[in-house]
């Protein structure tokens, strides 16, 4: 047990004395700390004493005695306020809140430093400082044993609970837990959360008290590069010190990274694993085998199709979606993300949710085995523009409401065949390029200049190509009624997979 607030004022040098809360001179103080912010308790610990000139002390009355109010809620052993400085009148109100609350309010004099204050406070407490050291000691000797044994990271926390008798939750600042084996976050605690992070712009500070039930929870920020927050909830009486939880926080910063370097390389192999898949690369069976080490079942399989306007710079859905258990792997083509993950409704709708507001989503028809995971894909790209096409954010296959494109991929197909089936059959046969000239003119909005510079020749060559497409399709460039039916035919070709020469002639021109 630190020094008293009873035993600080019966020292004449310090010439400090007890104003109001005269009950609470028995409060120890484990540290003595000079802050003139306006929200002290956010950045002073259990058993602190605040020393402050008087900027830190509100002016108006009522702020006055909630201010007292504050400060002993948030454990704080007192208030010393040094005289003839810069405190405004101290009202009746918060003096008698200090004597309801037992919170000492002490005046220092005006020629006494808070430096001696301070290096009373550390004199006497340092026996009690070998013990915090000791406690400290303990920690990390749990992570090395953790380290030495192989304990997984849920074992550590619980280790590291017991260390400090509290109860530890690991969770984003949403509330989500991190780690599997953490302990949830029960309704209460996650509501107040969330209501003291909403009206904060910049990060939390270094620690956050939620009351609930009667009970106090203390929040510190995780220092890692995923945004985490450490949750500590008293199991007795006595809350940890700030101090010995800010080193919990570091070696949970540490789990915290070894965890996004797993999930990482996790995304990576679902990667490689999903190309191989659609490029029908790897045999069905393993592919199977190594669906399931990601968790994802092999006999129930749906396809996502994700896109937005615009493309984030970094995309964490691998992230959450594992936060939130729902077994994937994904790969992102172009602009467009595949997700390939299990049709269970409720892991659709936290695929749905986790994506985001601004996002457009196709979903493809349930397929059993990786065989039909390649037609999967088309039918959730399909869902995907469909999805675009109508204003909607999220489309299913065969549900497509746009009144002039095909409803699935077995009748955009007729519409390719019928409308493009003699380009795509002269392109393969003569190595051309009509489709993707086709292609490149009408998004041009049939503007020579513009379409001759998306595809690095001369106007006559591109002249050439589109009266051979005339040719072939029996379809004017100059009418509006075939220009349309060839831009549609465009765009189901797309859906369905467009022809590989026609692919690797587009990518090797940069279109």
């Amino acid at each position: 047990m630190g020094i008293t607030i009873g035993e600080l004022v019966t020292d004449p040098i310090l010439r400090t004395s007890i104003q109001a809360g005269q009950e609470g001179s028995g409060r120890s103080i484990n540290w003595a700390h000079a802050c003139e912010l306006a929200a002290p308790w956010e950045w002073l610990g259990q058993g602190d004493l605040l020393m402050t000139n008087g900027f830190a002390v509100p002016v108006d009355r009522d702020e006055q005695a909630a201010f007292v109010e504050r400060l002993d809620a948030a454990g704080l052993s007192g208030i010393a306020i040094g005289q003839d400085l810069h405190a405004p009148p101290v009202h009746q109100a918060m003096l008698e809140t200090a004597d309801r609350l037992g919170f000492p309010i002490l005046y220092t004099a005006y020629d006494v430093p808070f430096a001696a204050l301070s290096r009373a406070v550390v004199v006497a407490n340092r026996r009690e400082d070998e013990k915090q050291l000791q406690r400290m000691v303990r920690v990390y000797d749990r992570v090395r044993v953790a380290a030495i044994d192989g304990h997984d990271t849920g074992a550590l926390i619980g280790h590291l609970a017991d260390e400090i008798d509290s109860d530890l939750h690991v969770v984003t600042p949403e509330g989500t837990g991190i780690f599997a084996a953490s302990p949830p976050l029960e309704a209460p605690l996650r509501t107040a959360l969330g209501a003291e992070l909403s009206h904060r712009q910049k990060a939390p500070p270094a620690v956050l008290r939620l009351t609930t039930g009667g009970h106090t929870a203390l929040v510190v920020p995780v220092p890692s590069g995923r945004d985490a927050l450490l949750i500590a909830e008293p199991r007795g009486a006595a809350a940890p010190s700030l101090g010995l939880l800010q080193h919990v926080a570091t070696i949970v910063a540490l789990e915290v990274e070894k965890l996004t370097a797993e999930r990482e390389q996790q995304r990576r192999l679902g990667s490689e694993l999903l190309t191989q898949i659609l490029d029908a690369k790897i045999d069905g069976s393993v592919a199977a085998e190594q669906l399931r080490r990601h968790g994802v079942q092999p006999q129930d399989l749906c396809v996502a199709a994700l896109e937005r306007d615009t493309p984030p710079e970094r995309s964490d859905l691998h992230v959450r979606l594992a936060e939130r258990a729902v077994p994937h792997v994904l790969l992102r083509r172009g602009e467009t993300l595949l997700v390939l993950f299990n049709s269970d409704p409720p892991l659709v709708d936290a695929l749905v949710d986790e994506a985001g507001p601004d996002v457009f989503l196709g979903l493809s028809d349930p397929v059993a085995g990786p065989a039909r995971v390649p037609d999967a894909a088309r039918e959730a790209q399909w869902a995907l523009r469909a999805a675009r096409s109508d204003g909607s954010r999220v489309g299913r296959y065969g549900e497509n409401r746009e009144p002039f494109l095909p409803r699935t991929i077995g009748e955009a197909g007729m519409v390719v065949e019928r409308i493009l089936g003699p380009l795509l059959a002269y392109d393969r046969d003569h190595n051309a390029e009509l489709v993707h000239s086709l292609d490149v003119f009408l998004r041009a909005n049939r503007s020579w200049q513009r379409a001759v510079e998306g595809l690095y020749v001369h106007k006559q060559t591109l002249v050439y190509r589109m009266k051979r497409v005339e040719e072939l399709t029996g379809r004017r460039l100059d009418d509006t009624g075939d220009v349309a039916e060839l831009w549609l035919a465009l765009q189901a070709l797309k859906l369905i997979g467009w022809p590989e020469p026609v692919v690797a002639a587009a990518r090797s021109r940069g279109a």
